[in-house]
């Protein structure tokens, strides 16, 4: 099964956690990768607070998860790393299974993003331009 279809039988219905924080679908996209493939991403959103949460997996099975409002947005891997936790990503997130990915997802929404998303607070998370700006 490709990774896209994974993703979204993972996503459709959505998570028990992802409703939990008032986050309910309301996009799903298809893009073209710039590094070739195609890029398949869901958008959640909690009414409320204005958080959107898109989580999106390419061809070859890399998974990115942003958090967004108004003009300001980060990802899982920045957050993570400007919180000094750069470890916890690469053992709970990168080269894991989908399941696990989403698993670890809930888990981080329960433990601590749950204030982000309902909108109790947002971290300005310092953007990593990797020497490109």
């Amino acid at each position: 099964m490709q990774y896209r279809e994974q993703l979204e039988k993972m996503l459709v219905p959505t998570p028990p956690t992802f409703t939990m924080y008032g986050l309910l679908p309301v996009n799903t996209y298809e893009k073209q990768s710039p590094l070739g493939g195609v890029i398949k991403g869901f958008v959640f959103t909690n009414k409320s607070s204005g958080v959107n949460l898109s989580v999106s997996v390419s061809d070859t099975g890399s998974v990115t998860t942003f958090l967004s409002k108004d003009e300001m947005s980060y990802d899982l891997h920045e957050y993570l790393k400007f919180k000094k936790r750069e470890n916890e990503y690469i053992s709970d997130f990168f080269s894991v299974r989908l399941d696990k990915y989403i698993e670890n997802l809930c888990a981080l929404i329960k433990s601590e993003l749950g204030d982000i998303i309902t909108g109790k607070r947002w971290e300005d998370v310092p953007r990593d331009w990797m020497g490109y700006k």
